[in-house]
């Protein structure tokens, strides 16, 4: 455990100094979490997550979870007794997500060995597991969005429901266990949905084969996850927006979902004595299923299509389909195939050695390797639906590389003449370093290559800002990507930043870029933008000037932006700021800006 805690943070200890040495966000997902921790902290409503200087008057609720937003602010009150509040915002930020880390190797390493007897197990899980680039980019110093926090938690959940299979004591606390972890995951993200189904089948799966040997666990499981949704929309969910139909974020349909499994889980225990026969009860569970599933498809029809279907089409064709995170695994094949293919590989890779494992394993192990193939099974659908997913599946492919290193180097078995290369090609297959070494850890923007030059990371950085910051304060017009680094740099409002529920300021910036200038000039206008700011190697300025060679893109590409753009700041370094011209900025401009 504490070798793959190095490991990571010897291979990303550049970026942990460049977050305590500028304060760099290298994700606009950490700077929009910070921006939200620090409103927080500052007295904004535990329910309120309306980011304050985000497309301001129009009201932008994120779908994201207050909870994820804890361990990062209690971090920053403990350092601030000690350290001015940058330096202890700073040191959250390091601390956070090594400490997750260490977390999910302690989870790594017990499955390891609850899996694989023998010495080594552990080692070799918590190695191939931070040896998944998508993995181990979670956990790097300075990350603080939600995925390091999904990750652990999804590993944790994969314990304690291997754990409670052929356990002789403490079944009960194991089930339990899962069930809270079950509903938290799922309100901080749903990005582990498709892996909360595994310890509620596997509950179901255990009573219909064993009956009232299993009963009490399902049992155990359903109540503690009837509990523990309750108490999530409670503490998450103002009471107000309780039957809110949102399915990008836990809401009234998930709220169905868990309870639906719950009740069902138990009527199913309360007639364990009816059904004598695994048939008869596999006959029971089949029927409840099946009518639970047809309540929730009739009660909610809209979650079964993309949870994105309601975003703006404009929106969807321009910015959401070249988010690379978002992007269908096969989909990210076709574009760029350096960076799939590595994902493909070990999760392939993973699925062969995991299977080949439950099929020569016996027993309660056998058990335990047919729930982490449904994990990883799981984990695979995910990613092809969206290759974030990936960060989660990968730890369980890993195991399954765990199982194969220890059985070619198995003191009681007979050394074979290939061992050592087999080794090596489980260790490369496994471990997408191993593919591609050369690739950097980082969100992903799929874009076609450009005539002008493209460096996304240059627009992220603190010093690039320092000209706006030191303006003041207004409304910022800018491409999507960067406006979460502008929240977190400057004091600053921001009309757009990439997140799919801001239909308004998004649907601004990408027509005021793909209009005339006098078009682009009233749309400014009439959003009481003071400022715009253009970053010259961003993917998206450089797309748009390409598309409309006489935008204001192009001219300010070109060095000649139009007259009623005022430069505001040195022409140096590849962010340029422009004020507005007088008389283009509304009267209400002041009033929209946060102080």
């Amino acid at each position: 455990m504490l070798l793959g805690c190095a490991l990571v943070l010897a291979l990303t200890a550049g970026k942990a100094a460049a977050v305590w040495s500028t304060g760099i966000f290298f994700n606009p997902d950490d700077a929009m979490r910070a921006v939200e921790v620090r409103d927080l902290l500052g007295g904004q409503g535990w329910y309120d997550l309306v980011p304050t200087r985000l497309a301001p008057g129009h009201g932008v609720p994120m779908h994201w979870s207050r909870l994820a937003d804890l361990p990062i602010a209690g971090l920053i009150l403990l350092f601030r007794a000690v350290a001015a509040p940058d330096t202890a915002e700073r040191l959250a930020r390091l601390v956070e997500p090594v400490a997750l880390l260490a977390a999910f190797m302690a989870c790594q390493a017990r499955l390891g060995r609850l899996l694989v007897p023998g010495p080594g197990a552990a080692l070799a899980a918590c190695l191939l597991a931070v040896g998944g680039l998508e993995t181990a980019s979670v956990f790097v110093p300075g990350h603080i969005h939600h995925h390091g926090l999904q990750v652990t938690l999804l590993a944790a959940l994969a314990c304690e429901t291997v754990a409670g299979i052929g356990a002789t004591r403490g079944r009960a606390a194991h089930a339990a266990a899962a069930g809270m972890l079950t509903a938290v995951t799922l309100a901080i993200n749903l990005q582990n949905l498709p892996f909360a189904v595994v310890p509620g089948a596997a509950a179901v799966l255990a009573w219909v084969l064993r009956g009232r040997e299993a009963e009490g666990a399902l049992r155990t499981y359903a109540g503690a996850l009837l509990a523990a949704t309750a108490l999530v929309v409670v503490v998450q969910i103002p009471p107000d927006r309780w039957g809110e139909r949102s399915c990008d974020a836990f809401g009234a349909p998930h709220l169905a979902a868990c309870w639906c499994a719950g009740l069902v889980s138990l009527a199913l225990t309360l007639a364990t004595a009816r059904l004598g026969t695994p048939v008869l009860r596999a006959g029971a569970a089949l029927v409840a299923g099946v009518g639970a599933a047809l309540v929730l498809v009739t009660a909610f029809p809209g979650c079964l299509a993309d949870p994105f279907s309601g975003v703006d089409p404009l929106l969807r064709s321009r910015w959401l389909a070249d988010v690379g995170e978002a992007l269908p695994l096969g989909e990210l094949l076709r574009r760029d195939p350096a960076g799939a293919v590595p994902i493909a590989a070990m999760l392939m890779l993973g699925a062969v050695l995991v299977g080949t494992a439950l099929a020569r394993s016996s027993g309660a192990v056998r058990a335990r390797w047919a729930v982490v193939a449904a994990f990883l099974a799981a984990g695979i659908a995910g990613t092809c639906w969206a290759v974030r997913v990936a960060a989660s599946a990968e730890a369980f492919a890993a195991l399954g590389g765990a199982w194969a290193l220890c059985r070619l180097f198995d003191p009681a078995r007979p050394r074979r003449p290939l061992a050592a290369l087999a080794c090596v090609v489980v260790g490369q297959g496994l471990t997408q370093a191993g593919w591609a070494a050369a690739m950097a850890v980082g969100p992903g923007r799929v874009a076609p290559a450009p005539v002008h030059p493209v460096d996304a990371t240059a627009c992220f950085a603190p010093a690039a800002y320092a000209g706006l910051g030191r303006l003041p304060a207004g409304l910022v017009l800018s491409t999507i990507d960067p406006g979460s680094q502008i929240l977190a740099y400057t004091h600053h409002a921001v009309l757009a930043a990439p997140y799919h529920r801001n239909a308004y300021g998004n649907r601004a910036a990408l027509l005021f870029f793909d209009a005339g200038l006098d078009e682009a000039r009233a749309i400014a206008g009439a959003a009481g933008v003071r400022y715009v700011v253009a970053c010259l190697t961003s993917p998206e300025v450089v797309e748009d000037a390409e598309r409309r060679p006489d935008g204001v893109a192009a001219r300010i590409l070109a060095g000649a932006p139009p007259a009623w753009l005022r430069p505001a700041g040195p022409a140096s370094g590849p962010v340029r700021v422009f004020v507005m011209a007088p008389g283009d900025v509304s009267a209400s401009q002041d009033a929209t800006a946060a102080p």
